[in-house]
């Protein structure tokens, strides 16, 4: 059997190759250490996300939660493992694994930010209206934060809120462009249809080349008896 300093070459050739994107052959070291060190977390872990880039989402989730259940706080682990979970659609699993993440970096804006847009997409609106406001206490002036806080208080029809969260959005940054297109849906939704021409009008002067704006207004100018 290989003594523990024989494998460190190993490991540094395995993780050349597997940068190099040349998987099967990084594969391959990687379970040839870890027949000699089946407790190696790290070495799970990069099994994890060879199985990752393979698309096999499923194993590379059971060796990433093997590496977790070895070494629990290890954040690179509790990141990758959130986003494959939510890349596959298990987003309340996804769910867990960030509040987990915000137990050891409970100031880390990112981490709310990537908590809020899976809650969003999950369809647990009021929660990730909860966690966008707690990202924007944590950081203030992103334009982004506001413009996807404003989407989810649409979609909850609170029209004046989601205004405001334009508003904000494009105060900080005057080329948010999915600010705008927000707003417009805001005002159309209201059936305030000039302003909302005007909002799409300024998304297409950022982004002319939106077909989905282009559709929003022939829908506003539609509805409107505009044609």
């Amino acid at each position: 059997m290989p003594k523990a300093t024989d494998i460190r070459p190993d490991l540094q050739k395995a993780v050349s190759l597997h940068q190099s994107g040349q998987l099967k052959q990084a594969k391959t070291i990687y379970q040839q250490i870890l027949e000699i060190e089946p407790g190696n977390a790290d070495i799970l872990h990069l099994l994890g996300l060879i199985s990752y880039q393979s698309s096999q989402l499923e194993t590379a989730i059971a060796l990433i939660e093997r590496a977790l259940d070895i070494s629990p706080n290890q954040l690179n682990y509790l990141w990758n493992l959130a986003k494959i979970l939510r890349e596959s659609s298990q987003f309340q699993k996804a769910i867990e694994v960030y509040h987990q993440i915000i137990q050891l970096q409970p100031q880390s804006a990112n981490v709310h930010y990537e908590l809020a847009e899976t809650l969003q997409i999950g369809g647990q609106l009021q929660q990730a209206v909860l966690v966008y406001q707690k990202v924007i206490s944590i950081h203030p002036d992103d334009s982004q934060v506001y413009g996807h806080l404003a989407m989810v208080l649409l979609k909850l029809e609170q029209f004046d809120k989601a205004m405001d969260a334009c508003q904000k959005a494009i105060q900080i940054l005057p080329e948010n462009f999915q600010a705008y297109n927000t707003l417009g849906n805001v005002y159309k939704k209201l059936g305030r249809f000039e302003e909302a021409i005007q909002a799409y009008r300024q998304v297409l002067s950022i982004q002319p080349k939106l077909a989905e704006t282009y559709s929003n207004l022939g829908d506003v100018f539609k509805e409107s008896n505009r044609f």
